[in-house]
């Protein structure tokens, strides 16, 4: 999940900042998506581009549509629930010719459909924590099957996330500990961790810089860090670009 999020969210800040020297403003495309409290909230804040797309383009003309079956358009809830889950499965084929996508894009239908419907009924409050842990969830599994090559090997996973056994393998927990220090506490992982959950969004960040010594030493730092992975010699093409 961090290294899709990473990818996309990188690459697009890249394309925003090079419009901006040519004096062309694109709106943002991520606003900190797993700090999300729900899956509605998700959506507004994860490729916020592509969410407009599917609003204007897809799930409005089904919600139309279904609007004016004699079946359907009886109960607008469920038209609405019928018409997000269909764009979202769309979208989620958008991404390529997969049971894999489908069910990925079908899955958030679903997600958004509940959620829409816990709304409009005004279900009980959840709060916040619980909200982002089971947002956060949620989308987990959604990644799963968005990033595996079959969905027999994407439901093995799922099936795996949730396996006490699993969960409770005290005697993996020697290995687990040398696989926190040497890939997480000792890597990227733990300064990308920090980024996703607390820190600022790139776009705050960028609005509130300034010119001075400190943050030019920062920014002059980073730019050494990516100038060193750009010339490693493992290539590292962009995610995104296979779709």
């Amino acid at each position: 999940m961090l290294r899709l999020y990473f990818d996309f969210s990188g690459y697009t800040d890249m394309a925003i900042g090079s419009a901006m020297m040519l004096g062309i403003e694109i709106p943002r495309n991520f606003d900190k998506p797993y700090r999300a409290t729900s899956i509605i909230d998700y959506w507004q804040r994860w490729h916020i581009s592509l969410t407009s797309f599917i609003t204007t383009y897809l799930y409005t003309p089904l919600l139309r549509s279904f609007k004016k079956k004699p079946v359907i358009g009886k109960d607008l809830l469920f038209a609405s629930a019928m018409a997000t889950f269909l764009a979202m499965g769309i979208a989620g084929l958008w991404h390529g010719a997969a049971w894999t996508f489908v069910i990925y894009g079908f899955l958030h239908g679903g997600y958004l459909a509940i959620n829409q419907y816990w709304r409009k009924k005004n279900m009980p409050h959840i709060p916040a924590f619980p909200s982002w842990m089971l947002t956060f969830t949620c989308v987990l599994v959604s990644s799963v099957y968005f990033g595996a090559d079959s969905t027999a090997a994407a439901s093995a996973r799922v099936i795996s996330l949730f396996n006490p056994h699993h969960a409770f393998a005290l005697g993996d927990l020697p290995k687990m500990r040398v696989i926190f220090l040497n890939h997480i506490f000792l890597g990227p992982l733990l300064l990308g961790t920090v980024a996703a959950f607390v820190g600022p969004s790139s776009e705050q960040l960028a609005r509130d810089f300034r010119p001075t010594a400190r943050n030019c030493v920062y920014a002059a730092a980073c730019a050494a860090v990516a100038l060193i992975f750009i010339n490693s010699s493992l290539p590292t093409p962009f995610i995104y670009f296979q779709f």
